[in-house]
């Protein structure tokens, strides 16, 4: 593989980040490369430097994770995609899916799952940002359908 190649190969980077650490998986043409770190400014800042723009970052954490996507998009130039804690739209989706459709809870971890794939997938292929939409319970859309029918 040429240099100019080797620099422009996107890879994937998978961030955990606790209170004090980090640790990060990168995946590429070359293997697997596995390093952790301080999540203070000049750890941060040494992570950075590992990074190219054309990464492909993925963090799993708290409020340091929000922080983190802002200094990565301004400092490398590549976008993170970041999950929180809480669930958001996708716990309300599972709760609906487990509790009023009756599907077993391993069946709707699959399904969330399946989702989201396809999500970053979608966002990735077509290069835009993630729009976030309330999820809206099937009877509600057919109330929905019902005064669109009316007017």
């Amino acid at each position: 593989m040429k240099a100019a190649e080797k620099k422009t190969a996107t890879r994937y980077v998978g961030i955990d980040l606790g209170k004090r650490t980090y640790e990060v998986t990168i995946v590429g043409k070359s293997g697997v490369t596995k390093s952790n770190g301080k999540t203070h400014v000049a750890g941060r800042q040494a992570l950075y430097k590992k990074l190219r723009p054309n990464d492909k970052v993925g963090l799993e954490a708290g409020n340091l994770a929000f922080i983190i996507a802002k200094e990565l998009a301004a400092a490398v130039g590549c976008l993170a995609l970041t999950r929180t804690r809480k669930g958001g739209k996708l716990k309300e989706r599972f709760e609906y899916m487990t509790v009023e459709k009756s599907i077993s809870k391993k069946k709707a971890i699959v399904a969330i799952a399946r989702r989201m794939a396809e999500l970053l997938y979608t966002l990735m292929r077509d290069g835009t940002k993630y729009e976030n939409r309330p999820f809206i319970r099937e009877k509600k859309m057919e109330e929905i359908a019902q005064l669109a029918m009316s007017a």
